[in-house]
């Protein structure tokens, strides 16, 4: 499995090479969360507003796939030996945008933002970048087999479905929480939540990571 998630300089090759087409993912003229084409800060930063066919496109033409739900938690959670059995990938306890990007939420209403291209940690209160670098929060967010951001920045596309009762719409399960999610009311961060959406939409949260 990848060491991080797909960046934009990644993404940009493929789009470059025609083999990531424009109606699978949205660019900052789209939405100002969005980070293709949001500058050289970003570059380094985890491709965004994709959905799960643009994420699949792209593991494709590196050769690879999207992995199953089961193989993004054993990634998570693995330590080469046996399955740890913790919350997040890196431990038990979160350190707010020191080892995950994520939203802090006091009362259900202020909302206290990690900063994206700065060293952690540093939040502002309703003050928003999105996404973090990622490099930012390693090591100190690394998983035990030292991968990067499987707590926070992006959620990840993953190749299960969703099984929505009475529904005859496909959605796809997406793991790891992201830059907005906020531990109000239940632990969206957890390794074990599930995230799930329609397979065309692009969200701002939504990120890769392919397996070969």
């Amino acid at each position: 499995m990848k060491k991080t998630p797909v960046t934009v300089a990644e993404f940009e090759k493929c789009v470059d090479a025609g083999a990531c087409t424009m109606l699978n993912y949205q660019t900052v003229s789209d939405y100002e969360y969005c980070n293709y084409n949001r500058g050289a800060a970003w570059l380094n930063h985890p491709m965004n507003c994709v959905n799960w066919k643009g994420a699949k496109e792209y593991c494709e033409w590196v050769g690879g796939r999207l992995p199953s739900e089961e193989e993004w938690e054993y990634a998570a959670t693995h330590n080469g030996t046996k399955h740890l059995d913790t919350t997040y990938a890196f431990g038990n306890t979160l350190e707010h945008c020191v080892n995950a990007q994520y939203a802090l939420v006091d009362d259900g209403e202020d909302y206290t933002y990690c900063q994206g291209n700065a060293a952690a940690p540093m939040s502002t209160k309703y003050d928003c970048e999105g996404t973090s670098d990622v490099s930012l929060h390693s090591p100190a967010g690394d998983s035990p087999l030292g991968l990067v951001d499987m707590t926070g920045n992006v959620w990840e596309w993953t190749d299960s479905e969703y099984k929505i009762q009475n529904s005859i719409a496909k959605s796809n399960v997406l793991k790891g929480g992201s830059w907005d999610t906020s531990l109000f009311l239940e632990d969206k961060l957890a390794v074990t939540y599930r995230e799930y959406n329609l397979p065309g939409y692009p969200g701002s949260t939504y990120g890769i990571r392919c397996v070969k």
